[in-house]
């Protein structure tokens, strides 16, 4: 980086008195600074700040360490005066996050504070010419608009709360799109993926419900961790600050345990508000036996568990449970999914059910009605959701992976026995002899016809005309959906079918395909 002060010295004597009368106007750093460690729920502190150039931390629930020692001893004060400032004012983990990004530019740093304490005009000039050339990244880039913010709500120099939107304004740089993957829509599960998950999750609680004791104790773990992450799109964060005592489970005697979470937005403690608000979250029902069941493990048999903190639900940081999750949805989909992506699929899934931007913000625990508006730019019109309700959508047409292989003629279908013969008439349209069943009727929980297109076990018939009867009687029962105004993905039944559909063009493709070979 070419320094600027080399080629024009008495501006160089006017930023050095500069930068030395703002050290000098600066509040002494207190004896002690106390921060609230979100994740183990606790008060904690930084003794003698000034006289020390380690900061020891916590971030995430993890030890770290504020490292001072790579800045000239000419602006550490600056530097840890803002950090003091992001602890008492901020989420302490961004707080570390921002420092990290400067302390990667810290050679460099004299230079900027020593430009960015002067007049905002040239300020922004030095901004727009110097900083902008840096090709700084992301973080680095917000990390010094906090300083600034930082000096404009401190009074350095000129600055005062009054630029506060001047720093606003200042470029991040090229031009970057933070929802480009959202709408390119590349974060999104497939519906293949989704039908995946949900079949791994009816499969798992019919096992749980016949024996508490069948699955192992990670499995159990992560599959209600994916439940969590998939359903409501909570971050691992949110996951891993969960508490024994913020889940309440009822028990009834004829049915699957109701299971309801408190959620907190962001466990953001400061000297100016004790305020954390939450959120209680319901279980599906259906779901609620694995997390039943490891509500009775985690409570009975703690000292067996490893866990991190003693009244945590899940036991885990959340470095570890992004890492079950991405774990675990590989292995049920063969793709690997972060939770982000599964937070994104989430907001769409509310979004194309006819969510408000409000009811929206609410269910991702936003604190700004306007983050996700994107996800309404990328929703289809109610045109276009009938279309994929009626499996017509090319997004949706290439989805399905499910039934490639498998297929019978007519003489092996009639040679099976009987219970591996599909036969059923779901919403009174009837669906006979579209395939046979890997394992026969009278052993599947699910409903014969409208699960079978979207099931690993099936058998289809290698008869394109059958398969269109199939689809056009489903079909005609997705439009008596759509005329009851019924087609949002919150309607489980209606899921159901659109994703029968899609199981339906599928071997339809599959078969053309083989055809023309």
């Amino acid at each position: 980086m070419t320094n600027s002060f080399q080629s024009k010295p008495h501006l160089a004597s006017d930023a050095k008195k500069a930068l030395a009368d703002a050290v000098e106007a600066l509040q002494p750093l207190p004896a002690v600074i106390r921060y609230y460690d979100d994740y183990h729920d606790k008060i904690r502190s930084i003794a003698d700040p000034a006289k020390t150039t380690r900061w020891p931390v916590r971030k995430f629930g993890k030890s770290a360490s504020i490292n001072f020692d790579r800045f000239d001893p000419s602006i550490r004060p600056i530097v840890k005066n803002w950090v003091m400032w992001m602890f008492l004012n901020g989420d302490p983990n961004t707080s570390i996050g921002y420092f990290l990004a400067l302390h990667a530019i810290a050679s460099e740093a004299k230079e900027i504070l020593s430009n960015f304490i002067g007049d905002p005009i040239r300020v922004k000039n030095y901004w727009e010419t110097s900083i902008i050339s840096m090709n700084l990244k992301l973080g680095q880039t917000i990390a010094l608009k906090s300083l600034l913010n930082f000096f404009c709500d401190q009074g350095i120099g000129p600055w005062s709360m009054d630029y506060a939107l001047f720093v606003a304004g200042l470029p991040y740089g090229e031009k970057r799109d933070k929802y480009r993957s959202v709408r390119d829509g590349e974060v999104f599960l497939t519906t293949q993926e989704e039908g995946l998950i949900v079949e791994y999750f009816d499969g798992l609680n019919e096992i749980v419900k016949a024996d508490k004791e069948f699955v192992q104790d990670g499995k159990l773990r992560d599959a209600c961790l994916l439940y969590w992450s998939y359903q409501h799109g909570l971050r691992p964060l949110q996951l891993s600050m969960i508490n024994l005592n913020d889940v309440r489970q009822h028990v009834w005697n004829d049915g699957p345990p109701s299971i309801h979470v408190k959620i907190e937005y962001a466990k953001q403690r400061n000297n100016r508000t004790k305020y954390n608000p939450i959120q209680t979250r319901t279980m599906k029902r259906d779901w609620a036996w694995m997390l039943s069941a490891w509500l009775e493990r985690r409570k009975n048999r703690a000292n067996t568990l490893d866990l991190d903190r003693p009244d945590s639900l899940f036991g885990i940081p959340n470095v570890e449970i992004t890492r079950a999750i991405c774990n675990l949805t590989e292995k049920i989909t063969r793709r690997r999914r972060t939770p982000t992506e599964l937070r994104h699929t989430a907001a769409q899934r509310q979004v194309d059910a006819g969510c408000s931007s409000l009811e929206l913000a609410e269910f991702l625990m936003h604190s700004r009605v306007t983050t996700g508006l994107v996800y309404f730019d990328f929703s289809p019109t109610q045109a276009d959701r009938i279309n994929r309700a009626l499996g017509l959508s090319p997004v949706y047409s290439a989805l399905s992976e499910i039934i490639k292989t498998r297929k019978v003629d007519k003489a092996k279908l009639l040679g099976l026995p009987d219970d591996q013969q599909i036969g059923a008439a779901p919403h009174g349209r009837p669906i006979i002899g579209i395939g046979g069943c890997g394992i026969g009727q009278s052993h599947c929980r699910k409903n014969p016809g409208l699960s079978c297109y979207t099931c690993q076990k099936f058998m289809p018939l290698d008869e394109r005309e059958v398969h269109e009867e199939a689809r056009d009687a489903v079909a005609d029962t997705v439009r008596e959906f759509i005329a009851a105004a019924k087609y949002d993905k919150g309607n489980p039944a209606f899921m159901q079918l659109r994703r029968t559909l899609e199981g339906i063009e599928q071997v339809l493709d599959d078969i053309g395909a083989e055809a023309a070979k």
